[in-house]
């Protein structure tokens, strides 16, 4: 009886570290816009021709009208259940109908079916293009709010689709592995040399899934999407690594890149909560219809801090360094720069930074530009000046910023509506 005991007790204690453990990685969905919906959850098969495909829809209750929708697609070797983990749960009770689905051959396991050596990222795409155009005819989702997330080779089909699809209003994506092609040539060295079948991390993958991406140029595909593009990415990815993600970011008409200090491939339980918002954050602009695109991407690093006393405030001044690198501009955080922060009793009730920039702008001239962000409680409220012409579309603009990060390493990033009659690169 005391072993039995004993050995429950033991269970018990190994099943809640097994489970804080998975909550580490997989945290628990999260109302992301501070109203929480009820969501009701079904099966949605979806037909894409030779084959079905399997899919949850997730749809939020106690919102009028149709909804918008986001589909996500999941990466190599994975399904939609973890595509709804990761993402879908948490943007379905902040409002979202969302569907999460199995490729056809997408995992050795697919709930939809199908061997792994006959699929590819065209495959994939045909897929993908089979779902969009099934939830376009549910009587639940507005097709004009319609809009595609992917992760890692998700990623990669998402971008190739939406290419085809200017319908779609804005596309995220998560450390999209776009290095799938030069990653085919750097395993096989030539076309001829393509085996029948190949073991990839444990997928047993066929000839067509390399062979078909042998001369494929990705990056010359997916400018053809001129919709809004959210790419999120962490630095310790050993996946995909975060230049892949970088270059995207840069061939996008438009495009905000954000990366995740010291997150892997898939992200942790952290950075999926950090992506989950950024995600929602920016589905909540594109909804609506901010046109402001993000112009500076300032890395911030706190080198201190001081306190003094002014009557019944407690000033704080945050002094910090740092650099700002974006297609439009590039330089240095000049020294003085501080964030002077006011507190009555324990609460912050006004934050201040104020700095130049000293660097160049798109066209190559040198230029500074000062910036005085503050926030008295609605909010981060920039006001940008700059001494640069092809800049100057900053100076008494309506700018918005976003400061993402913890500790001593922030990143600001300040949007703003570009004048494109200025030929930026």
């Amino acid at each position: 009886m005391k072993n039995a005991a004993i050995a429950a007790g033991a269970a018990l204690v190994l099943g809640a570290a097994a489970y804080a453990n998975y909550r580490r990685f997989v945290p628990k969905p999260m109302a992301l816009g501070g109203t929480k919906y009820p969501v009701q959850t079904r099966d949605l098969t979806v037909d894409a021709g030779e084959h079905s495909l399997f899919g949850q829809l997730l749809v939020p209750c106690g919102i009028d009208g149709k909804l918008p929708t986001v589909i996500v697609s999941h990466g190599l070797n994975s399904n939609g259940k973890n595509a709804k983990a990761l993402i879908g749960e948490s943007l379905a009770i902040s409002g979202f109908q969302v569907y999460c689905f199995d490729f056809y051959g997408g995992s050795i396991r697919s709930a939809s079916g199908g061997k792994m050596w006959n699929m590819t990222v065209f495959t994939e795409k045909a897929d993908l293009e089979a779902v969009i155009a099934k939830i376009k005819t549910l009587d639940t989702t507005d097709g004009e709010r319609l809009f595609l997330l992917g992760e890692s080779q998700g990623g990669f089909v998402t971008a190739i689709t939406a290419a085809e699809h200017p319908e779609i209003k804005a596309v995220i994506e998560y450390y999209p592995a776009l290095c799938i092609p030069e990653d085919a040539r750097k395993r096989h060295g030539a076309k001829e040399s393509i085996p029948v079948r190949e073991n990839f991390g444990g997928s047993l993958l066929g000839r067509a899934y390399s062979e078909s991406v042998w001369d494929y140029d990705v990056y010359c595909v997916i400018p053809a999407y001129k919709g809004p593009v959210l790419i999120i990415h962490g630095d310790n990815d050993k996946a995909v690594n975060i230049s892949y993600g970088r270059k995207a970011a840069e061939v996008y008409e438009h495009a905000e890149f954000v990366c995740l200090p010291g997150e892997i491939h898939g992200f942790t339980g952290e950075g999926r909560k950090k992506a989950a918002q950024l995600s929602y954050d920016f589905l909540q602009r594109a909804l609506s219809g901010d046109d402001r695109e993000e112009i500076l991407t300032i890395h911030v690093t706190i080198t201190g801090s001081t306190m003094k006393h002014e009557g019944i405030y407690n000033i704080m001044t945050v002094p910090f360094t740092g650099t700002a690198k974006s297609k439009w501009f590039s330089g240095t955080i000049l020294p003085g720069a501080a964030d002077v922060q006011r507190r009555k009793l324990w609460k912050i009730d006004r934050f201040c930074a104020d700095y130049t920039l000293e660097g160049t702008d798109y066209t190559g001239e040198k230029c500074r530009v000062h910036i005085v962000n503050v926030d008295e409680g609605q909010g981060w409220k920039p006001t940008v000046t700059t001494d640069s012409k092809a800049l100057s579309f900053l100076n008494g603009a309506d700018c918005k910023a976003v400061l993402q990060g913890h500790k001593d390493q922030l990143t600001v990033r300040i949007f703003a509506k570009p004048d494109h009659t200025r030929g930026e690169k």
